[in-house]
């Protein structure tokens, strides 16, 4: 089990890599579409897993960025839940993510 350290970096990695598909589907917003159509490939390997996934189906087709803004930066538990199984890795090129986890000390 990981100390209190440890876990608060992983939250502070799991912002990090949401804020930067956040500024990405901003950009190309539908890229929704990229990531929605994981999830059933997601669920299939997973199962819904507290119905995360369908929560996940509902962000990204709410139409607006805002719920998923509220997930990618939520400090709470039920917004690190939700980043633990996210979609968001097949839109994140390689380059991307390695310079929002050089952001985290």
């Amino acid at each position: 089990m990981g100390t209190v350290d440890d876990l608060q970096r992983q939250r502070r990695r799991s912002i990090a890599i949401h804020r930067a598909a956040l500024a990405i589907l901003q950009q190309q917003p539908e890229l929704r579409f990229v990531l929605l159509e994981r999830i059933p490939e997601k669920r299939a390997k997973r199962g819904d897993l507290h119905g995360w996934y369908s929560e996940w189906e509902n962000i990204l087709t709410d139409g607006s960025l805002e719920a998923f803004r509220r997930v990618a930066e939520g400090e709470d538990s039920h917004s690190s839940d939700l980043r633990s199984v996210t979609p968001v890795g097949s839109i994140l090129p390689a380059d991307v993510r390695a310079r929002a986890l050089a952001t985290i000390a």
